[in-house]
Protein backbone atom coordinates (compact mmCIF):
# COMPACT_ATOMS: atom_id res chain seq x y z
CA UNK A 1 0.00 0.00 0.00
CA UNK A 2 2.94 2.33 -0.58
CA UNK A 3 2.20 5.56 -2.32
CA UNK A 4 -1.53 5.59 -1.52
CA UNK A 5 -2.90 8.42 0.52
CA UNK A 6 -5.26 7.82 3.36
CA UNK A 7 -8.77 8.97 2.54
CA UNK A 8 -9.33 12.41 3.99
CA UNK A 9 -12.09 12.57 6.55
CA UNK A 10 -14.46 15.34 5.60
CA UNK A 11 -16.98 16.79 7.96
CA UNK A 12 -20.15 17.67 6.11
CA UNK A 13 -22.68 20.38 6.84
CA UNK A 14 -26.44 19.96 6.53
CA UNK A 15 -26.34 20.49 2.78
CA UNK A 16 -23.53 17.94 2.24
CA UNK A 17 -20.93 20.61 1.65
CA UNK A 18 -17.54 20.50 3.22
CA UNK A 19 -17.20 22.57 6.32
CA UNK A 20 -15.31 25.82 5.97
CA UNK A 21 -11.71 25.58 7.12
CA UNK A 22 -10.66 27.66 10.06
CA UNK A 23 -7.88 30.06 9.24
CA UNK A 24 -5.21 31.50 11.46
CA UNK A 25 -6.53 34.77 12.95
CA UNK A 26 -3.68 36.65 11.27
CA UNK A 27 -5.10 35.87 7.81
CA UNK A 28 -7.78 38.55 8.17
CA UNK A 29 -5.18 40.97 9.49
CA UNK A 30 -3.08 40.14 6.43
CA UNK A 31 -5.94 41.07 4.12
CA UNK A 32 -6.36 44.38 5.93
CA UNK A 33 -2.57 44.93 6.06
CA UNK A 34 -2.23 44.48 2.29
CA UNK A 35 -5.09 46.82 1.50
CA UNK A 36 -4.27 49.63 3.92
CA UNK A 37 -0.57 49.51 4.83
CA UNK A 38 1.77 47.72 2.42
CA UNK A 39 0.43 45.94 -0.64
CA UNK A 40 3.68 44.25 -1.68
CA UNK A 41 5.81 44.12 1.48
CA UNK A 42 6.76 40.58 2.43
CA UNK A 43 5.36 39.96 5.93
CA UNK A 44 8.37 37.89 7.05
CA UNK A 45 10.68 40.82 6.30
CA UNK A 46 8.38 43.24 8.12
CA UNK A 47 8.12 40.97 11.17
CA UNK A 48 11.87 40.33 11.23
CA UNK A 49 12.46 44.09 11.17
CA UNK A 50 10.15 44.45 14.18
CA UNK A 51 11.93 41.63 16.04
CA UNK A 52 15.32 43.20 15.31
CA UNK A 53 14.16 46.60 16.53
CA UNK A 54 12.70 45.06 19.72
CA UNK A 55 16.06 43.37 20.34
CA UNK A 56 17.97 46.60 19.66
CA UNK A 57 15.72 48.55 22.06
CA UNK A 58 16.11 45.93 24.79
CA UNK A 59 19.91 46.00 24.41
CA UNK A 60 19.99 49.80 24.30
CA UNK A 61 21.49 49.79 20.81
CA UNK A 62 20.78 52.81 18.61
CA UNK A 63 21.41 52.68 14.88
CA UNK A 64 20.86 55.06 12.05
CA UNK A 65 18.41 53.07 9.93
CA UNK A 66 18.09 53.53 6.16
CA UNK A 67 14.78 54.50 4.53
CA UNK A 68 13.80 50.97 3.52
CA UNK A 69 14.38 49.76 7.08
CA UNK A 70 12.32 52.65 8.43
CA UNK A 71 9.52 51.80 6.00
CA UNK A 72 9.54 48.13 7.05
CA UNK A 73 9.46 49.16 10.71
CA UNK A 74 6.54 51.53 10.06
CA UNK A 75 4.73 48.60 8.43
CA UNK A 76 5.55 46.44 11.47
CA UNK A 77 4.15 49.10 13.81
CA UNK A 78 0.94 49.20 11.74
CA UNK A 79 0.72 45.40 11.94
CA UNK A 80 1.31 45.66 15.68
CA UNK A 81 -1.63 48.10 15.98
CA UNK A 82 -3.83 45.58 14.15
CA UNK A 83 -2.60 42.71 16.33
CA UNK A 84 -1.86 44.15 19.80
CA UNK A 85 -0.62 40.80 21.15
CA UNK A 86 1.95 40.44 18.34
CA UNK A 87 5.07 41.46 20.35
CA UNK A 88 4.20 39.12 23.21
CA UNK A 89 3.45 36.25 20.84
CA UNK A 90 6.75 36.77 19.01
CA UNK A 91 8.66 36.88 22.30
CA UNK A 92 7.05 33.72 23.72
CA UNK A 93 7.18 31.30 20.78
CA UNK A 94 10.15 30.87 18.46
CA UNK A 95 7.91 29.39 15.71
CA UNK A 96 5.49 32.31 15.89
CA UNK A 97 7.30 34.58 13.37
CA UNK A 98 7.07 31.90 10.66
CA UNK A 99 3.45 31.02 11.44
CA UNK A 100 2.27 34.61 11.68
CA UNK A 101 4.15 35.80 8.59
CA UNK A 102 2.76 32.84 6.59
CA UNK A 103 -0.78 33.66 7.73
CA UNK A 104 -0.38 37.38 6.99
CA UNK A 105 1.11 36.54 3.58
CA UNK A 106 -1.82 34.22 2.86
CA UNK A 107 -4.29 36.97 3.73
CA UNK A 108 -2.39 39.55 1.67
CA UNK A 109 -2.32 37.23 -1.32
CA UNK A 110 -6.06 36.68 -1.02
CA UNK A 111 -6.67 40.43 -0.82
CA UNK A 112 -4.60 41.07 -3.96
CA UNK A 113 -6.45 38.29 -5.77
CA UNK A 114 -9.85 39.65 -4.76
CA UNK A 115 -8.84 43.17 -5.78
CA UNK A 116 -7.57 41.98 -9.17
CA UNK A 117 -10.77 40.08 -9.86
CA UNK A 118 -12.95 43.02 -8.88
CA UNK A 119 -10.90 45.32 -11.15
CA UNK A 120 -11.46 42.98 -14.08
CA UNK A 121 -15.21 43.08 -13.47
CA UNK A 122 -15.19 46.86 -13.11
CA UNK A 123 -13.26 47.31 -16.37
CA UNK A 124 -15.77 45.18 -18.26
CA UNK A 125 -18.63 47.23 -16.81
CA UNK A 126 -16.77 50.45 -17.60
CA UNK A 127 -16.21 49.45 -21.24
CA UNK A 128 -19.58 47.87 -21.99
CA UNK A 129 -21.73 50.97 -22.48
CA UNK A 130 -19.29 53.00 -24.66
CA UNK A 131 -18.58 49.98 -26.88
CA UNK A 132 -22.29 49.23 -27.32
CA UNK A 133 -22.96 52.88 -28.21
CA UNK A 134 -20.16 52.92 -30.79
CA UNK A 135 -21.53 49.90 -32.68
CA UNK A 136 -17.92 48.73 -33.13
CA UNK A 137 -17.72 45.25 -31.60
CA UNK A 138 -14.80 44.25 -29.41
CA UNK A 139 -13.77 40.68 -30.18
CA UNK A 140 -13.89 38.30 -27.26
CA UNK A 141 -11.08 36.02 -28.46
CA UNK A 142 -8.89 38.20 -30.69
CA UNK A 143 -6.69 40.28 -28.40
CA UNK A 144 -4.99 42.02 -31.32
CA UNK A 145 -8.10 44.19 -31.80
CA UNK A 146 -8.43 45.30 -28.18
CA UNK A 147 -6.71 47.97 -26.08
CA UNK A 148 -5.11 50.68 -28.19
CA UNK A 149 -6.19 48.82 -31.36
CA UNK A 150 -9.89 49.43 -30.67
CA UNK A 151 -11.15 53.03 -31.06
CA UNK A 152 -13.32 53.11 -27.92
CA UNK A 153 -10.87 51.47 -25.52
CA UNK A 154 -8.01 53.46 -27.07
CA UNK A 155 -9.81 56.70 -26.23
CA UNK A 156 -10.44 55.52 -22.65
CA UNK A 157 -6.80 54.45 -22.22
CA UNK A 158 -5.37 57.73 -23.53
CA UNK A 159 -4.14 60.19 -20.86
CA UNK A 160 -6.80 62.80 -20.06
CA UNK A 161 -4.37 65.68 -20.66
CA UNK A 162 -3.77 64.61 -24.29
CA UNK A 163 -6.17 65.30 -27.13
CA UNK A 164 -7.24 61.89 -28.41
CA UNK A 165 -7.80 61.50 -32.13
CA UNK A 166 -8.53 58.19 -33.85
CA UNK A 167 -5.94 57.16 -36.40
Amino acid sequence: MRGRKRPREVELTRKNRTKARKHHPAVQHGRHFARTVEMFAHPATVINEGIQRMFDENEGIQYSYDKSSQRRYAAYRALERMMPTLPDTLAEDEDAPDEISAAVAHGASGARSDDTNSIKTAIVEWLTEPIEQSNIPMPAKDKSRRGHNHPVSSKLLAPAALQWTPE
